[in-house]
């Protein structure tokens, strides 16, 4: 027998596939006599078979295609960590060289400090080793925003004098308040305990970013700092802080924008 595949077409035009068999009877002569053709439809299977085809064509294609995203993604890993590494060493670097001022700055305060001096002065001159501190503490921070980043930044859990947290944070922006002609003051809820444990520096940082913004957005009226016992048990209490200024406030819309890195409103 022989067997072939053929496209075939109906009175409409429309197309369809069969497979023709050939099949020879040969006689007692052992001539052909006739031959036999059996016409069997293949269309569904051709179909299939195409789509097959097609369906092998797109997975090749759609496997370059991922292999290339994946080397993609692989060089811009490399590139992110590569820029991430010089990153913190520029900030190690800078961070080193402007600390090695500043306490310069803050050692001949202190010798100032205790000297003789009169009153204005001596505030005046705490005033600045306050800032000198909080300074330090920044370029500290420097540094800790690569931790941050990288979910490596810890907290310290140290007892410290809220009261004189907050009394330091006054003291480093009443003058700028006064040049301005407005009061800065603050108040702490007499329920709270005098020693808390927790991250001072954390807290003072808080404090002097929200409250410099207070001063610095305030043209007239008043900047207070209040703290609030929320609740308090026999290891723990909670405490609501909060700035309130008579200056333009931040829009609605803009709220959520400024705690992302980087970013203010306008």
């Amino acid at each position: 027998p022989v067997a072939y595949e053929g496209k075939n077409y109906t009175k409409d035009g429309g197309e369809y596939w069969v497979i023709t068999t050939l099949t020879p009877l040969i006689g007692n002569d052992g001539k052909v006599e006739r031959i036999v053709a059996i016409d069997s439809d293949i269309t569904q299977r051709k179909q299939m078979e195409e789509d097959l085809i097609l369906a092998n064509q797109i997975a090749e294609h759609s496997l370059k295609k991922g292999n290339k995203a994946l080397n993609d993604l692989t060089k811009a890993k490399k590139e992110v960590e590569e820029s991430l590494q010089v990153k913190e060493q520029f900030l190690a670097k800078m961070s080193h060289e402007i600390r090695t001022p500043m306490n310069a700055i803050v050692g001949l305060t202190e010798i100032l400090l205790e000297g003789k001096i009169s009153s204005e002065q001596k505030e005046c001159l705490e005033a600045v080793k306050l800032s000198s501190d909080n300074l330090l503490s920044i370029i500290n921070d420097i540094l800790d925003f690569s931790k941050l980043e990288s979910g490596k930044l810890s907290l310290e859990m140290l007892p410290f004098n809220l009261k004189e947290v907050l009394d330091g944070v006054i003291l480093t922006l009443r003058l700028t308040a006064t040049r301005k002609g407005i009061t800065l003051d603050g108040n702490i809820q007499d329920e709270i305990p005098e020693m808390i444990v927790g991250d001072a520096v954390r807290v003072r940082q808080i404090l002097l970013n929200l409250v410099s913004n207070s001063v610095k957005f305030t043209e007239k009226g008043s900047v207070r700092i209040s703290v609030e016992l929320l609740n308090q048990d026999e290891k723990n209490c909670s405490l609501r802080f909060e700035i309130a200024d008579t200056g333009i406030g931040i829009p609605t819309d803009r709220i959520t924008t400024i705690f992302e890195s980087f970013t203010q409103a306008s």
